[in-house]
This record gives structure tokens, sequence and C-alpha cells, in this order.
């Protein structure tokens, strides 16, 4: 899925600020990764996502209202390239979505979607940590809701299914 909301203007030359050589490159940085992770690179989707939320803030504290749209404009393409990569099989854009989900990072906080994003990793690599982070959201869910949602994460995999799908496949 293509967004139309690039963050960076084709030939835009400005710095986001007061000429600061360090906002050039950043801005470079982000159109760079921007086209890369658009062409489908999973390493450039993690890096944007990754990355996005912390250049948002800073554009977000120069108080322009340019800068605030652009903010905007990023953290949409946060979620949007960490969904990609996510489901492109990066383990760190699983564990981003969890905790911006879980923070509220794209703006409103999400346990839905975190579990989502928790149960197979949990499943792949089980810890202590996992265990007490799904109880804890566990207990935020009606069994209806947990139900759909396990479906949709885990599929034939699924710990309460007696189905397991032999070839991993999710």
């Amino acid at each position: 899925m293509a967004l139309s909301c690039a963050p960076f203007t084709e030939g835009e030359s400005k710095p986001l600020s007061s000429g600061c050589q360090e906002n050039v490159s950043r801005v470079d940085a982000f159109r760079l990764l921007y086209q890369a992770a658009e062409q489908g690179s999973v390493p450039a989707q993690t890096l944007f996502a990754l990355n996005a939320p912390t250049h948002a803030r800073f554009l977000r504290q120069q108080g322009s209202n340019e800068s605030l749209a652009e903010s905007v404009k990023l953290i949409k393409l946060a979620e949007h390239f960490g969904t990609l990569a996510a489901h492109g099989g990066s383990e760190e854009a699983v564990t981003f979505m969890i905790s911006a989900y879980l923070n509220g990072t794209f703006g409103v906080r999400d346990t839905e979607k975190a579990y989502f994003y928790l149960l197979p990793l949990a499943a792949q690599q089980p810890s202590d940590a996992a265990t007490t982070l799904i109880g804890s959201i566990k207990k935020t869910l009606n069994e209806k809701t947990r139900g759909e949602i396990e479906r949709a994460a885990l599929g034939c995999q699924s710990p309460a299914s007696p189905i397991v799908n032999p070839f991993g496949a999710r």
C-alpha cells in the first residue's frame, strides 16, 4: 500500500530549522530511508519506523504549522512501515510495534494490536517478560476479543488449538 503523504518534497533543499547541517543530514537520511522503504526494503522500513517517532518529536518542538504537519505524516508512515516490516519478518519491527501500541506512539494506545504482535513473538521466543505482558493484556480483553486476536495472530499455531500447522506458516 503506497501512501501519498511522502514526508519530503522532491528536490527540497531547505533544512527543517535554522540551517544546521545536522538537520540537512537528518532530512536526507529520512528521504533515503523513505525511498527504500517505499520500494519494499524491510530493513529500510524497520529503520524508518524505529527512527520516525524521534524525528517527529523534534519536528513538533519546532512549533510551526508545517513542522507539525510533517510530524503527523512521519508518525503515520512509522506505523505503515512498521506494519510492513513486521509482516515482512523483522523481529525488531515486531518489538517496536508492540511497544508503540502499548505506549500510544501512533496517537492512541491499542492493547489489542499490541497483543496481536506479541503473541507470535512470544510463541517463537518464550520468556518470562512476554508471559507477564500477555497475562496483563489478557486481563484487559474480553474472551471473544482475545480469541479473535489469537486466531488472527497465530492461526493454527494457537496453543489452545488442537490442530497445529505442520509447516509453521501463519
